[in-house]
């Protein structure tokens, strides 16, 4: 598995959500453009019970230490100082996986800090077989 590097992460995934391409995790939520294909690849999600991964305070870094353990030339993940980061591991040739992180200061004293898996971009060679794999290395995060 490798890091992408995408230069504009917020456009990427609009362009990936208005393509129909793009399921959030967990996959009964919709927020992006319905496709033949996502309808397809939530069922198989549903098949093989995807598990939603979310790590909040102080075990959000955890999380994403936990996901670069496994990413390809020594890469590793980090927490925003002040804000937000989009992360994208091009989990096989047909689906990526989205990773957010967010440190965010709300005002009054209140920090919004997380960490999840929170979906994934596929294309239409993607294959029931590849869905199960990513299932199975998500649930590896679920506690």
């Amino acid at each position: 598995m490798e890091l992408l590097n995408v230069n504009n992460s917020y456009r990427y995934l609009l362009d990936q959500k208005e393509k129909g391409c793009y399921i959030e995790l967990p996959y009964n939520i919709i927020t992006s453009e319905r496709s033949e294909l996502t309808e397809k690849v939530r069922e198989w999600l549903r098949e093989f019970d995807c598990s939603y991964v979310l790590y909040n305070n102080d075990e959000a870094q955890e999380l994403l230490d936990e996901i670069s353990k496994e990413l390809e030339n020594n890469e590793s993940l980090y927490m925003p100082m002040d804000g937000s980061d989009d992360f994208f591991i091009k989990f096989t040739d047909n689906v990526i996986v989205h990773i957010e992180a967010e440190d965010e200061y709300l005002g009054l004293g209140e920090h919004q800090t997380y960490s999840c898996i929170n979906g994934l971009i596929l294309n239409e060679q993607v294959t029931k077989e590849e869905i199960k794999e990513v299932v199975e290395w998500i649930s590896k995060f679920n506690k």
